[in-house]
């Protein structure tokens, strides 16, 4: 409508100068010509611009169909290319459906397939497990078996042993052997129970010939030297009793002994008083450590301490090297029980 209003103005604008321009030379006419024959000019123009009028209106009608037919134009492209678009989408729909189709069926295949090696390998696997299952349960039918007979014969293996015939270690080693099948046997049950104390028997044992390994730890000799009283009255085998009754002396000399060794030295220093010379005094030296052994038996006593019998060594070798000067050995032996 914008359109039309547009176009009638324009051809009013157009047909209005040369309206105007008429007006003026009729009038200027008037006054020279006929007023009969004015009035006829004033009808002839008037019929004139009625029929141009009646043009203008034909030409607005035709422009107004041209532009409804280049509005349907309009529209129908507009259409168009809407359809062309939604064909275009649609295609390109179409394509990506087809490639989903195609990923769908290589996916759902490759399902297929590993659910085929899964269950190939599930089977394989149960058929393997059922072999290693019967494979454990003979291992552990002969091992319960060799248990058992090892059972029957801890008695000669360890029992009958002396202490120092059995190592520790061993049969620590073989006691966590016992007890992972104590509950499945009864005579695995019960040798598990002897193992167990005698190896509590064996440590203890142990310790007490590592103190007489060791310098003298009061403390030490007297704790193990009580435990090994209570323990020698328990034991039944002969030979575990006198092991036990001889380390108990051992433990129990322990301090006399190193009283002994201080003896010895008190005497020896005695013996070379006033002595300037190593080569004269030697010979009293050694005349001496053969008298406290002869009379006294002082230095078997000493041989009979293991810690000690190393100490009299080294003094020994001090006393043959120096014997007028006081060793390190010498001073750490009367260092003990010193006020």
């Amino acid at each position: 409508m914008n359109v039309i209003k547009y176009c009638f103005c324009m051809l009013v604008w157009i047909a209005c100068p040369m309206y105007a321009q008429n007006v003026n030379e009729n009038a200027r006419q008037v006054e020279q010509d006929d007023p009969y024959k004015e009035n006829f000019r004033l009808r002839s123009e008037n019929g004139n611009l009625q029929s141009r009028l009646e043009e203008l209106n034909r030409k607005v009608q035709e422009l107004n169909e041209e532009l409804e037919k280049q509005k349907k134009m309009l529209e129908e492209e507009k259409a168009n290319v809407k359809v062309r678009n939604l064909k275009d989408e649609n295609r390109s729909l179409g394509e990506i459906i087809e490639i989903l189709k195609g990923d769908t069926t290589r996916l759902a295949e490759q399902l297929r397939q590993q659910a085929n090696d899964f269950r190939e390998r599930s089977e394989a696997d149960r058929r393997e497990k059922e072999e290693l299952q019967r494979g454990l349960d003979e291992l552990r039918s002969f091992r319960i078996k060799w248990l058992s007979q090892l059972a029957e014969e801890v008695d000669g293996k360890w029992l009958k042993k002396s202490y120092s015939e059995i190592s520790v270690a061993e049969l620590q080693k073989e006691l966590t052997e016992y007890k992972k099948y104590a509950k499945e046997d009864e005579k695995v049950a019960k040798a598990c129970d002897q193992l167990e104390k005698l190896l509590a028997e064996c440590q203890l044992y142990e310790d007490g010939v590592n103190v007489i390994h060791a310098p003298y730890d009061e403390m030490q000799v007297n704790r193990l030297k009580s435990q090994i009283q209570i323990l020698k009255e328990q034991v039944d085998n002969e030979f575990k009793k006198k092991e036990l009754e001889r380390l108990y002396t051992q433990l129990n000399n322990y301090r006399v002994t190193i009283e002994i060794f201080q003896d010895v030295i008190k005497a020896v220093e005695e013996s070379i008083i006033g002595q300037d010379a190593h080569d004269i005094a030697w010979p009293l030296v050694e005349v001496i450590l053969k008298r406290q052994e002869d009379e006294n038996g002082y230095i078997s006593a000493l041989r009979d301490i293991p810690w000690l019998s190393e100490q009299f060594d080294l003094y020994y070798a001090a006393l043959k090297a120096d014997c007028l000067s006081k060793s390190a050995v010498r001073n750490k032996i009367m260092s003990y029980f010193q006020k």
